[in-house]
């Protein structure tokens, strides 16, 4: 443990490093530590809890947080506000939940493991990609794109079943007036909304 620039130190500097639950890593110098869980072991936490919590801030061991109210695992790397990402994820934005190996960027989006989310108020399974606005790619290995598409229950979220979507593109006005331009299954068999000229 060695003082960097300056920055940490056991006299001026503006961070320090502490130990918690037998981990030891590094915080901001004076932070409350009622409102954080325990740091994981070589973890960074730039992060500010505004209230009293067991679970916010570098609890994973080697992650970095910066922000505030963000919670993040094993060897991930979470910013901006309200944010959580898994094991091995890296999440930006605000109030947005990424699962274990997962990249998440927007607002107010929420997605299972080994997927990627670009964009607001979309949702995702595990191995999904969605992209756009208000989009659903509920099912295992699913993609969505565009905006304001439909959601449904799929008939799994963790292997293949030839009735749920592989992919679909939204093309609905808002959240109360969904549509589907195309939507594609993983039988192969598609469904268009709409002409098709070739």
């Amino acid at each position: 443990q060695t003082d960097v620039d300056g920055l940490i130190s056991s006299g001026g500097g503006a961070l320090e490093f502490i130990t918690e639950g037998g981990n030891t890593g590094i915080a901001i110098k004076g932070r409350n530590p009622a409102n954080y869980g325990d740091i994981g072991e070589g973890a960074v936490d730039l992060s500010y809890s505004t209230s009293a919590s067991t679970t916010r801030g570098a609890t994973g061991d080697y992650s970095i947080v910066a922000g505030i109210n963000n919670t993040a695992g094993l060897n991930s790397l979470v910013s901006g506000g309200n944010n959580t990402g898994g094991s091995y994820s890296l999440v930006a934005g605000n109030n947005n939940t990424g699962g274990s190996y997962s990249l998440v960027f927007g607002f107010n989006n929420s997605t299972g493991n080994s997927s990627l989310i670009l964009g607001n108020f979309n949702t995702g399974g595990n191995f999904s990609l969605v992209s756009g606005i208000n989009n659903f790619a509920p099912s295992y290995a699913e993609s969505t794109l565009g905006m304001y598409g439909t959601d449904y229950t799929p008939n799994s979220t963790t292997t293949y079943n030839a009735n749920d979507r592989l992919f679909n593109l939204g093309n609905g006005i808002n959240g109360t007036s969904k549509s589907d331009a195309l939507t594609v299954y993983k039988s192969g068999n598609a469904t268009l909304n709409g002409d098709l000229t070739v």
